[in-house]
């Protein structure tokens, strides 16, 4: 009996080496065109991180561009300004005629005959008009500020539309 049973179990036997080299070379072609579409989507991945890093150092580069561009306005502003501000202050700030003394300008002091509440008064007129030409640059300068950020803002808007975000 056992001579019956043998070639009964060799061919079970081949079958399943059979089938677990076949199973093992078709799990082996699977693996390796998995790593093949692996390599092929990380090829491709690689590929459009590169692009997208072209595209961002190029943005990055224009923005720089126009912030450079943005700064030379700025200060060409500020100094226009400044000249401004110059022309203000060479000019002389009248002193209304209520402060004038009859024998001279206020700015006489006492030896024309002025009296010392109306000098104290055209000193005070005097620093009053310093404070409100600073402060009046310090104003302007806010003002080119804040138009410089809301240009700057425009371009920035303007450029995410026109790549449709």
């Amino acid at each position: 009996m056992p001579a019956l049973i043998l070639p009964y179990l060799l061919t079970a036997a081949l079958s399943f080496g059979g089938g677990f080299y076949l199973a093992h070379e078709l799990n082996a072609a699977k693996v390796a065109r998995i790593e093949l579409a692996v390599e092929q989507a990380n090829a491709e991945a690689a590929a459009q991180f590169h692009a997208a890093q072209e595209l961002a150092n190029k943005a990055q580069l224009k923005a720089l561009a126009t912030n450079r561009e943005l700064d030379k306005s700025h200060e060409a502003f500020i100094a226009t300004v400044n000249d401004y501000r110059r022309q203000l202050d060479a000019l002389s700030v009248p002193v209304p005629a209520a402060w004038k003394s009859r024998n001279g300008d206020v700015s006489a002091g006492d030896s024309a005959g002025i009296s010392a509440a109306a000098a104290a008064e055209a000193e005070l007129a005097e620093a009053v008009g310093r404070i409100v030409r600073e402060e009046g640059a310090k104003g302007d300068a806010a003002g080119i500020y804040a138009n410089s950020a809301h240009i700057w803002a425009l371009t920035l808007n303007s450029n995410s539309e026109k790549k449709g975000r």
